[in-house]
């Protein structure tokens, strides 16, 4: 999603997923913009790449807890 055309073309279409009674993942999210503005659309779930690069399992499941999720 480009940053500068996300929230002008994806508003319509996110605003219909809550009446559906499902959630939505976003995907190829490369910025804080576009995260605030998929949060602010109440997106259930977003990729992980901006808060860590991909961790092993141990490590993942150490520092899970003290996630608050």
């Amino acid at each position: 999603m480009e940053a500068s055309t996300a929230p002008g073309s994806t508003t319509p279409i996110l605003a219909t997923v809550p009446g559906l009674g499902r959630g939505f993942l976003a995907a190829a999210v490369d910025n804080t913009r576009q995260t605030d503005f998929l949060r602010r659309a109440q997106c259930d779930k977003l990729p992980g790449q901006l808060l860590s690069s991909a961790l092993p399992a141990t490590e993942a499941k150490r520092l899970l807890p003290q996630s608050g999720i």
